[in-house]
């Protein structure tokens, strides 16, 4: 059965994959319009472009729906219960619940994460007033738990997300973390000013959960094809092919898909590509090409990332006694659907690959005002 579909402005790209599966993509263009205006320029479009192919008045109504839903202020973009705080800023894609239930800070955080979110991690004085002036528009009087506590790793105060790395914001009250208390490892927002207090993390309080905006997802608006994994790990979109190509062509796919061919930054994004890789199944599951190089010296090699030059290459994983030029012109490089290894091989073997891209901006109500409706 067809179904409608919301893309914005700034996702253009999504275009090509409805394309892909005969999909009828309707452009509307509000500069400055009223709703009224914009209803009828749906109403007018969509009978025009359906005609008898469907019932033009039940998606003309389920249109305006969809974009009475649009144009709402504060939860468009963020499911029942979660408020999105815009606009304040970039992190404006980011959704937020409030929960005035009183948990420990552990209760809290996985409480946090059975809702698929963790708790907030406040990156700026523009985020940290969004979520104070919404705590006070409410006329709440409780202090909230925020995600920063002491991490026994690191040895100092850090988001729950990333333990061993230290933050680039704070917002302490006067004389805060208060370091001769040694049981206030957790840290809670102060209601009356917005700032922060260390306090035992056995402490019961409301908190403040974090995730991003479901119109964020990777699939949402680059096309069901684009995945998002762990966003823990990395925030960036994939594609696993699924037909075989020699490297060359795995290049100009990925290119053409709006992508590269995947950089890997490190051990855990190698892993969770690699359980993705393992629970495929079908022919979907075979080993992928990366955008991973090898230059054979005589003693020695190097390495490099095609997709970029610069990134880093002192994280590899690649399998016992690779890479070792075997067939003399192994120069391309592939992850293993048996462990996650890497292994070169000659460019010209045809097989499927990973392809990544950047995630969607936060932006995807702002700009020039253009609205795609997508019928299918």
């Amino acid at each position: 059965m067809p179904f409608l579909k919301i893309g914005n402005s700034n996702s253009i790209d999504s275009i090509d994959w409805h394309q892909a599966i005969n999909t009828k993509a309707i452009f509307f263009e509000d500069r400055g319009s009223t709703d009224s205006t914009l209803y009828l320029q749906i109403y007018r479009t969509i009978k025009r472009r359906i005609g008898s192919e469907m019932c033009w008045k039940m998606w003309i109504s389920a249109a305006i729906l969809v974009l009475a839903a649009l144009t709402s202020e504060v939860n468009s973009a963020c499911e029942n219960g979660w408020v999105s705080l815009r606009p304040w800023g970039a992190e404006s894609c980011h959704c937020y619940f409030f929960s005035l239930s009183h948990k420990t800070f552990d209760q809290a955080q996985a409480n946090c994460v059975s809702r698929g979110g963790s708790l907030v991690e406040i990156e700026s004085t523009e985020e940290n007033n969004a979520i104070h002036g919404y705590i006070q528009n409410q006329s709440w009087t409780q202090h909230f738990w925020i995600g920063l506590k002491i991490h026994v790793s690191l040895g100092n105060f850090s988001w729950v997300s990333e333990p061993d790395v230290l933050p680039t914001y704070y917002n302490w009250a006067l004389d805060e973390p208060d370091i001769e208390h040694q049981d206030e490892d957790c840290t809670q927002m102060q209601n009356g000013n917005g700032q922060w207090n260390d306090v035992p993390c056995n402490k019961t309080i409301p908190y403040v959960c974090e995730k991003i905006s479901g119109y964020q997802r990777c699939e949402d608006v680059y096309g069901p094809n684009w995945r998002t994994l762990d966003t823990s790990i990395s925030n960036k979109c994939y594609l696993f092919s699924k037909k075989d190509k020699n490297y060359e062509k795995t290049i100009k796919f990925c290119d053409k898909k709006g992508g590269t061919l995947v950089v890997i930054g490190g051990e855990a994004e190698n892993n969770m590509l690699w359980l993705e890789m393992r629970n495929m199944t079908g022919n979907t599951n075979n080993n992928r090409w990366m955008g991973l190089m090898v230059d054979h010296g005589l003693d020695s090699y190097t390495l490099e990332w095609i997709p970029d030059p610069t990134a880093p290459t002192t994280y590899t994983n690649f399998a016992e006694y690779e890479p070792n030029n075997n067939r003399n012109n192994e120069e391309c490089v592939q992850m293993l659907k048996a462990d996650g290894k890497w292994n070169d091989m000659p460019c010209s073997k045809t097989q499927k690959c990973i392809c990544q891209r950047d995630p969607p901006t936060c932006d995807w109500n702002t700009g020039d005002g253009k609205l795609f409706i997508f019928i299918v």
